[in-house]
């Protein structure tokens, strides 16, 4: 692991519980996020910002390590945490910081898009040009954002039951060319997991009413879009304070073929078997345990409640 505080002094340590400086910028680097740049990202925008501030750069070995990170960068009194990769380090990240007894309150997060899957950053209106990444982060403007809460886990984008976390779960743990990424890796995904795929019977509960059905999938969402830009929930907005449930009904394997271009326009929600509620709170239950994912992530099995944390995270936004 490599640690560098730019313009004082540059170290090295295979320890992530490294000594952090109070005034520092930390800079949690992900390299293997997206196009495996992350690293050449953060040290130009290091080199740019350390006239005003100093700037420590931690490097990413494993999963796991952002939240170690962020945990002793805290305790240490470090407040403005700025995360270079995608929505999976996103998702440590914020863990840590909410989990933190009043870490919430005072530390801020900053984000430079660099991952396979960038929807949050997409969904903030955040730069991906590098020159101007660093005038946001310069000007330091905060905005309070949403995130939504299952069990003791937080999540920023959406969270998925039914088809589309056994996707996830095959294009993170079975064999796939290493050179997809993002939509390439989703499709992939998609027809592989399509061939054996059996819809679920789940019962929803929100401020909607109840809803029992045979479903092909769940999304709940705080951001429109996961994944390889699948904008699953065209009308969700991460500071609106609602989650938006889209859900999916049964279907036959060809009509949900058909419909897979109309998911990355967000134009699938005119189809008659695609329904969208709000609410502030979904408790999903199924017939049988089924997993959720968010964030890219496994987190839980039915059944479950989703609630939204409105305005919990400070970000650094245009």
């Amino acid at each position: 692991m490599l640690s560098l505080c730019v313009n004082k002094k540059i170290y090295q340590s295979t320890n992530i519980f490294v000594t952090f400086m109070k005034s520092t910028k930390l800079i949690i680097v992900n390299p293997v996020s997206g196009n495996r740049d992350g690293e050449k990202k953060a040290f130009y925008i290091a080199s740019l910002i350390t006239d005003h501030q100093d700037v420590q750069i931690i490097v990413t070995r494993k999963p796991g390590d952002a939240e170690n990170i962020t945990y002793s960068a805290i305790k240490s009194g470090v407040t403005e945490i700025i995360i270079c990769g995608g929505d999976g380090t996103i998702h440590e990240v914020i863990n840590t910081v909410m989990q933190e007894s009043n870490a919430r309150y005072y530390t801020k997060i900053g984000i430079i898009p660099a991952g396979t899957c960038n929807n949050f950053a997409h969904d903030l209106n955040l730069p991906f040009n590098l020159n101007n990444i660093i005038d946001v982060i310069l000007k330091n403007n905060i905005r309070k954002v949403d995130l939504a809460n299952i069990g003791y886990r937080y999540y920023a984008t959406i969270a998925t039951l039914g088809f589309d976390s056994d996707v996830a779960q095959y294009v993170k743990h079975q064999l796939h060319p290493s050179y997809l990424q993002g939509t390439s890796a989703y499709l992939w995904g998609l027809f592989a997991t399509l061939k054996k795929y059996q819809n679920h019977n789940v019962k929803l509960l929100g401020d909607f009413g109840v809803i029992e059905e045979k479903i092909f999938l769940v999304a709940t969402a705080n951001t429109k879009s996961y994944g390889g830009n699948i904008r699953i929930a065209p009308t969700a907005n991460p500071t609106d304070g609602i989650l938006t449930i889209c859900t999916v009904k049964a279907l036959p394997k060809k009509e949900i073929i058909r419909m897979v271009p109309t998911i990355f326009r967000g134009t699938h929600i005119k189809h008659p078997k695609v329904d969208l509620y709000k609410t502030r709170e979904l408790t999903i239950e199924s017939e049988e345990s089924l997993w959720i994912w968010a964030d890219g992530e496994q987190i839980t099995k039915t059944p479950a409640v989703i609630k939204i944390a409105p305005k919990v995270l400070s970000v650094i936004c245009p």
